[in-house]
C-alpha cells in the first residue's frame, strides 16, 4: 500500500508488534480512523480495541505517513453488517428514551407548545369548532415535530 493514497475516514489495524516512529509511544493494538493528513504525517482516531470491539477513548495519534505502510487496511469496525446495524440503532433509541424526559423538562415552552397542538388536532372541534380538519391536522404534525426536536435536544 502506498502512504500516498491515504484518505479520511480510511481505517488500519496496527498489531501487537506495529513500530510508529513517532515520539509519543508505541500505538496499542486496535483500529484506528484517518482524521488528519499533512504532506509528512497523519492524524490517527482510535475506534477499536485490539479484538475488534468498538470502543469510544478518543485517543489521538500522529503518526508519519510512511507508518501506515505497516498497518493493515481494514473495514470501518461500524459496518459490521446488518446485525450489528440493527443493534446500534436500538442502543441509540434506548438512548434517546432514557434521556428524553430530561430533554423535555429543559425546554418547557416548547413541550408546552407541542402537547398543546397535538391536544388541538386530537380533541378536533371541540376544542376549536369550525377550525378546518387540514388546520388541524397541520397543527398535529407540528405538535409532533416540536416534541421530538424537544426531546433529542434540537432547536
Amino acid at each position: 500500500m502506498s502512504s500516498d493514497r491515504i484518505a479520511l475516514s480510511d481505517h488500519f489495524r496496527v498489531g501487537a508488534s506495529a513500530d510508529t516512529g513517532h515520539n509519543a509511544g508505541e500505538l496499542s493494538p486496535g483500529v484506528y480512523r484517518v482524521v488528519g493528513t499533512d504532506a509528512d504525517r497523519v492524524t490517527l482516531l482510535e475506534v477499536a480495541d485490539g479484538s475488534g470491539d468498538r470502543v469510544h477513548t478518543g485517543r489521538v495519534e500522529r503518526v508519519p505517513r510512511a507508518a501506515l505502510d505497516g498497518f493493515e487496511r481494514v473495514d470501518s469496525p461500524d459496518s459490521s453488517g446488518l446485525f450489528a446495524t440493527a443493534r446500534n440503532r436500538l442502543r441509540g433509541f434506548a438512548l434517546t428514551l432514557r434521556f428524553a424526559p430530561r430533554r423535555l423538562a429543559g425546554r418547557p415552552v416548547q413541550t408546552l407548545l407541542g402537547v398543546a397542538l397535538v391536544a388541538a388536532d386530537s380533541l378536533g372541534s371541540s376544542v376549536a369548532p369550525g377550525a378546518p380538519e387540514s388546520l388541524l391536522t397541520v397543527a398535529g404534525v407540528c405538535g409532533v415535530l416540536l416534541l421530538t426536536a424537544a426531546a433529542i435536544d434540537r432547536p
